[in-house]
């Protein structure tokens, strides 16, 4: 049976990258309306000049998320235990999650933890096609969202900040079997 919370069968979401005709203009994120402006006013502009590419997330036609994704890196001294250290280069190759959202009146249902689990999914097939050693996030400084990020991603926290918080992820040390990455690849459309 497919796990229902409070309305939304998590397995009947919807994955589909931003277009010009994609009608985002119902998406509210009260809690964080830096997040709400970001997919309204600039994540097309972003995606245009290939700075992030953004997807949105469905359920029963109405938008109930979105997350950008972006190339990055991270200093090696901030992944320990990497292996050799003679291997080291100065950074490491990352998949930044640019920005993560859930709309208002959807949060908490699992939501947030399928959209994760299609950036691993991504995260998964870029290491093998162009090297991708880490998963990063610069998640807001607030308990409910580092615990999110902790405890859905294994992230980890390597450094401090006012606003945002850098966490990582080595994909190194992830069994290769911890999502169903075909599946998760599958539904975007």
């Amino acid at each position: 049976m497919a796990p229902v919370e409070n309305g939304v069968d998590l397995n009947t979401l919807v994955f589909s990258k931003l277009t010009p005709q994609s009608d985002i203009s119902s998406f509210r994120c009260s809690a964080y309306r830096d997040l709400e402006d970001f997919l309204l006013n600039d994540a097309l502009k972003y995606q245009e000049e290939n700075v992030a590419v953004t997807y949105l997330v469905h359920s029963d036609g109405r938008l109930v998320g979105f997350f950008s994704l972006a190339m990055g890196c991270v200093a090696s001294e901030s992944v320990a235990d990497l292996g050799e250290e003679r291997y080291y280069p100065r950074r490491f190759p990352a998949l930044l999650i640019a920005r993560m959202a859930t709309q208002d009146n959807f949060r908490g249902m699992g939501i947030g933890a399928e959209m994760l689990a299609r950036v691993f999914a991504t995260a998964f097939t870029l290491c093998s096609k162009v090297g991708c050693r880490v998963v990063k996030v610069d998640a807001k400084n607030n308990e409910r969202t580092i615990n999110f990020y902790e405890r859905h991603g294994g992230f980890i926290t390597v450094g401090s900040g006012d606003e945002t918080i850098p966490m990582i992820v080595d994909m190194n040390k992830m069994p290769p079997n911890h999502l169903d990455v075909e599946k998760t690849l599958a539904d975007f459309t």
